[in-house]
């Protein structure tokens, strides 16, 4: 008892003295530079990359299916399988780390296929060689916040001023083009790596993906010759001629940066333990390689550039609101920092993050504003006061992985190793969709491992425990959270003994977790758990029943409440 109290005191001691550094990380300066508030819908075109390869027709199948998020302008074109004239080897560039497609063959392809003057015609809405604008002003009018339609309201041009925002949407045009390479069949995977056959467990796909991303250059002085050598209006005496030189001109696209990942859409074969008692068929499992390569590309570019981030000002605190929703391609638990742009005494302006943020109830506002728009609320995990003065909030991408490291503590002390993996936002954007949810907000399914060595009757057991289950976390205020949770597990028992035998058991367990920030993503976490055993029993070497067990006559004060204590790394 002695030694629970004083792990219990070491908790609150730690807490406290890590909640003290909290304050000061709250309002650190955000790496020595200004972070923007501006944000402006980006669009984006997808192409297919087709070197005619194995598994090349199925994933241009699937690829055709994958929408463009709602958070971009949809610039898709009459193409989307750019076809691959030499072969993958000769223009291929590899390094010590890297093995990529050489982007001046890229350039070429797309000079070939004239992607930017179908750029310029789509938002300039050409048809039979004449241009307009009705496409310009309506992507204005939709990308127009609140305020925008506020300040438009008050002007004399009222909402024409929301329309020639489009202009300046126009030199935000992006171009993805994805090349999925080494896609094989898990069987040909097999095979390539000559895997023993009782390791040929899983069925479905692995591959690569590249994302090459490019941009339509769209800037000031390219936008005045293209009014004034290309643009034709109705009756232009020069049409045959402007047509003639549109055609022939080339709209540059600029090379931005290159993201490569692994993936793998699998599952265990039928009579493989933890096999899906429903298998995937090979379509379900292509579409979801596809898609996962494709989202991993996108979050790979939002974390990289600025622009991709949406930003939105806070407009309400209690609870906190921004006015930001599925238009911008907002998702429930989807994390954003608070930040506030303050001027130094000496003029500088610096960026300070003041909190962090999950969305809990996301607004469906896709629709051109009115000025009314209905604001997205959010909840509070990290920082301290936030207002709606000035504080802006910003897109960042979380992992949604907690790692645990720490001490676990009944009568004996022993190791503990625990991994995190919020499923919030795949249930509620996969089966709710819209309203608040409290009780989904910060769900996670929880695997927990587990080591320690007790000496009962002149005998040294090691103990090996696997758990498993799920947990939700609370944050009655910021920086501190509690966390319900509830499991399954398993247990192994090994001693000395001739015959090699082990003493397995099943249980059940749940309890209370409490966690204080010492950043936002690091957190200093203390457990109170409640462990009852099922059944024990002792087996031999192959796992064979040797006789039942009275788990709490074998090893007393093992079962019951125990305590951890440790530190959580958010990813």
């Amino acid at each position: 008892m002695k030694k629970s109290t004083l792990f219990l005191c070491i908790i609150i001691i730690s807490s406290l003295v890590i909640n003290a550094q909290n304050v000061a990380q709250s309002g650190k300066k955000v790496k020595d530079q200004k972070v923007s508030s501006d944000y402006d819908r980006n669009s984006m075109t997808f192409y297919y990359l087709d070197f005619n390869e194995t598994h090349s027709d199925l994933v241009k199948q699937k690829f055709s299916s994958f929408a463009v998020p709602d958070k971009f302008y949809d610039n898709t074109l009459d193409v989307k399988f750019l076809k691959m004239l030499n072969d993958r080897a000769s223009i291929t560039s590899t390094s010590v780390f890297t093995k990529q497609l050489n982007t001046s063959s890229l350039d070429n392809v797309l000079s070939e296929n004239k992607a930017g003057q179908k750029l310029i015609s789509k938002w300039f809405n050409r048809t039979n060689g004449m241009f307009g604008v009705d496409v310009l002003k309506e992507r204005g009018m939709y990308n127009a916040t609140d305020a925008d339609y506020v300040v438009a309201q008050a002007s004399k041009r009222g909402k024409a001023a929301l329309m020639d925002m489009g202009m300046n949407l126009v030199d935000k045009s992006y171009v993805l083009m994805f090349d999925f390479s080494n896609v094989m069949t898990m069987n040909e995977y097999y095979e390539k790596n000559k895997t023993e056959a009782k390791n040929r467990t899983s069925n479905g796909f692995t591959a690569d993906v590249t994302g090459y991303l490019y941009k339509l250059d769209f800037n000031d002085s390219v936008a005045a010759i293209f009014f004034q050598d290309y643009w034709i209006g109705e009756n232009d005496p020069n049409r045959e001629s402007k047509m003639k030189a549109f055609e022939s001109t080339s709209f540059p696209l600029k090379f931005v940066s290159t993201f490569t990942q692994p993936l793998s859409a699998s599952q265990l074969n039928p009579g493989q333990k933890l096999a899906p008692k429903t298998q995937k068929s090979s379509d379900q499992l292509m579409q979801d390689l596809v898609n996962s390569g494709m989202n991993g590309i996108i979050t790979k570019i939002e974390n990289k550039f600025d622009e991709f981030r949406v930003k939105a000002f806070v407009t309400g605190v209690r609870p906190i609101t921004s006015k930001i929703g599925r238009k911008e391609g907002l998702k429930f638990d989807q994390r954003y920092f608070v930040y506030e742009n303050i001027q130094t005494n000496s003029g500088e302006t610096i960026t300070k993050r003041k909190g962090v943020v999950k969305a809990i109830k996301i607004s469906d506002n896709r629709d051109i504003t009115s000025g009314e728009t209905q604001p997205s609320q959010f909840y509070q995990t990290s920082g301290w006061k936030i207002d709606n003065f000035g504080m802006f909030m910003e897109q960042k991408n979380a992992v949604g992985i907690n790692l645990f490291l720490g001490l676990t503590n009944t009568e004996f002390t022993g190791f503990a190793g625990r991994a995190e993996f919020y499923i919030s936002t795949l249930i509620y954007e996969g089966a709710v969709k819209r309203g608040r949810s409290g009780l989904l907000s910060s769900l996670h399914l929880y695997i927990e491992g587990g080591y320690e060595t007790q000496e009962n009757l002149n005998t040294e057991y090691d103990f090996l425990k696997l758990s498993a289950g799920f947990g939700k976390e609370l944050y009655p205020i910021p920086n501190f959270h509690i966390a319900p949770f509830v499991g399954y597990g398993l247990e192994k028992a090994t001693w000395d003994n001739v015959a090699d035998n082990k003493i397995s058991s099943q249980f059940v367990e749940g309890g209370l977790r409490a966690g204080i920030n010492a950043t936002y993503n690091i957190q200093l976490v203390g457990s109170v758990n409640y462990k009852y055993v099922l059944f024990s029993e002792e087996q031999d070497k192959d796992g064979t029943k040797v006789k039942d067990i009275t788990y709490d006559d074998t090893f007393p004060n093992r079962g019951g409440i125990g305590y951890s204590f440790g530190i959580r790394f958010m990813f």
